[in-house]
């Protein structure tokens, strides 16, 4: 038995002509899931710490109300005679 002498040329070409072609769609659909997912995720991470900011914000200005009226009211306390 002989094995014929292919040109690989010509099998690649008969490769290429035998596979389905590419589907753009594919390609395009999952770049779009993916830039998709991507968006989700930051518009979360951004709303995760503008939370985060804005407790501290909060905290902060609970904080200064809570010192300047203690000093306020210590400072306005005449003394005793």
């Amino acid at each position: 038995m002989k094995e014929p002498d292919n040109n690989p040329e010509e099998f690649i070409e008969k490769v290429i002509k035998g596979s389905p072609p590419t589907a753009d769609t594919d390609d395009v659909e999952r770049i779009a899931r993916t830039i998709a997912r991507v968006q989700r995720n930051t518009n979360v991470r951004d709303v995760m710490l503008l939370v985060f900011v804005r407790f501290w914000m909060v905290l902060a200005e609970i904080t200064c109300k809570v010192f300047a009226n203690s000093s306020k009211h210590s400072s306005l306390k005449k003394p005793q005679i």
